[in-house]
């Protein structure tokens, strides 16, 4: 049988807010259910969300994770920040 961890449990797992915790079931990013009133995530919710979410040392996935970044800023239509001009530039420049 599958094992299963209260909201606190998970927050102290991953070190972080109880809240933020609640955040991620509400969004679907992790998934949880209710007995009895009370939100237990099941232990495999917990590793697949931690799996998914882990950050990859891979070179081509963390260019494809900026450009991504810097696709997003060219849809959204704000405002780009300083730092990050020279890299718009030649991503537009790659573009055209």
């Amino acid at each position: 049988m599958q094992k299963f961890m209260t909201i606190d449990q998970v927050d102290d797992t991953l070190t972080i807010h109880r809240v933020t915790v609640n955040r991620l079931i509400k969004s679907g990013k992790l998934k949880a259910i209710k007995v009895s009133g009370s939100v237990r995530i099941a232990e495999d919710s917990l590793e697949y969300f931690v799996k998914v979410n882990s950050l990859k040392t891979d070179d081509k996935q963390e260019e494809a994770k900026q450009t991504e970044s810097l696709q997003g800023i060219f849809k959204g239509g704000g405002p780009i920040p300083s730092e990050l001009i020279d890299e718009v530039i030649a991503e537009w420049d790659k573009t055209e």
